[in-house]
């Protein structure tokens, strides 16, 4: 069996070929590597491989959904075979929440809660986001819908039960983006 290794870039596809030398046949596994500061971690990565030269060797395609390894099987590395591999390197979201408030709450009163939602990872959030938070001792919101403000507050619908705050949005946060929204609370 034979290795090669390849260098993978930030949010990018990357490809290998891998070219028989000789008559006897052996497997062959390509695997996509990275150095600091790309982490695959960040990413997820799909394999395909074809045989640029199928029409002689009547090799089929290989695909590996996940993963940063594929194994070309010794039965598919005879003479003329030229795998051309490509791995696609998606990046995943990974949400953070920032809860804050302005100056000091005065019991009795209301104040301003401000939520941000960070997206610190590699790729854009897709379909619904759910954000649930249990407001802190001290403060209180009436139980239902929730009135909101903030830069990005029509990209949001947010409830309350018994001060737990369910808020949800289907507008995408970009990587390294954010989205911020503010509620008031009662002191």
């Amino acid at each position: 069996s034979s290795t090669d290794s390849i260098s993978a870039a930030s949010g990018t596809t990357t490809t290998s070929t891998l070219t028989s030398t000789g008559s006897l046949a052996t497997a062959a596994t390509i695997t996509e590597s990275s150095g600091s500061p790309i982490a695959l971690s960040n990413y997820t990565t799909g394999i395909s491989c074809v045989d640029t030269n199928s029409a002689v060797t009547g090799n089929s395609p290989i695909t590996v959904a996940s993963g940063t390894s594929v194994t070309i099987p010794a039965a598919n590395m005879g003479p003329f075979a030229k795998w051309l591999c490509t791995y696609t390197n998606t990046g995943i979201p990974d949400l953070t929440i920032t809860k804050s408030h302005v100056g000091n709450f005065t019991r009795g009163s209301t104040g301003t809660y401000t939520m941000t939602v960070n997206n610190i990872g590699t790729g854009s959030t897709s379909g619904t986001i759910t954000v649930t938070d249990t407001l802190p001792t001290g403060l209180s919101v009436a139980n239902g819908a929730l009135t909101l403000g903030g830069t990005n507050s029509a990209n949001w619908s947010c409830s309350s039960t018994s001060n737990v705050i369910t808020c949800t949005s289907s507008t995408a946060i970009a990587a390294s983006g954010s989205s911020v929204f503010t509620f008031n609370v009662n002191v």
